[in-house]
């Protein structure tokens, strides 16, 4: 991810932009600046582009964002929206944060003021780019790591052990917390109860 955006910054820097940093482009915008806040309005919706796809991606860390739950696809080839979907919470937070990207990078005041930043054309291209770049990359790795066997929990591949849908988060675990309270009361109960017997 820093990789990606890091060299987005240097190619529009040190490609088109000549090296031209500008003159005290962190205080206002000026002409001088013209370079280096493109450069930073495409690293900023590269940024948040990531981050976004990653909170699907990450979902699972061995299964392919494309195929998130193979038991519930229904036959279907490609299940990735039926799945990203499925956590609506999810799907219209990454959805909005996608968007919001357009009117923090195009408003005026707001892009020059704020996030010291303007508009931008091709370098979109960048960003997108880096984007596809990025889940290749991740979903390479996950493919690697399944193939492979890498990093499997016990040699046990995961999701093997018990079933689980997409929807974990803070019910699977307080459940998972409180049946390991309870296991250790039962455990302390039956402890309590052999020191009273003796």
């Amino acid at each position: 991810m820093g990789t990606c955006t890091l060299l987005t910054f240097v190619i529009i820097i040190y490609g088109p932009g000549n090296a031209d940093l500008g003159v005290d482009c962190n205080r206002y915008y000026s002409e001088s600046c013209n370079t280096v806040f493109r450069a930073r309005a495409a690293v900023f919706a590269e940024l948040t582009w990531l981050i976004l796809v990653s909170a699907w991606e990450f979902k699972n860390l061995r299964r392919s964002m494309f195929s998130l739950d193979p038991e519930r696809s229904d036959g279907s080839k490609f299940p990735f929206f039926k799945d990203i979907y499925e956590n609506k919470f999810l799907f219209y937070a990454v959805a909005i944060g996608a968007v919001s990207v357009f009117p923090a990078v195009y408003i005026p005041g707001l892009n020059t003021q704020v996030f010291k930043h303007i508009g931008i054309g091709w370098e979109w291209a960048l960003a997108l780019g880096s984007v596809v770049l990025f889940v290749a990359g991740v979903e390479a790795w996950k493919a690697c790591k399944r193939r492979f066997g890498w990093f499997a929990v016990g040699g046990v591949e995961e999701g093997s052990e018990r079933k689980l849908g997409l929807r974990q988060g803070f019910i699977s675990f307080s459940r998972a917390v409180s049946m390991r309270k309870s296991e250790s009361d039962l455990d302390r109960d039956v402890v309590l109860q052999a020191g009273e017997k003796v």
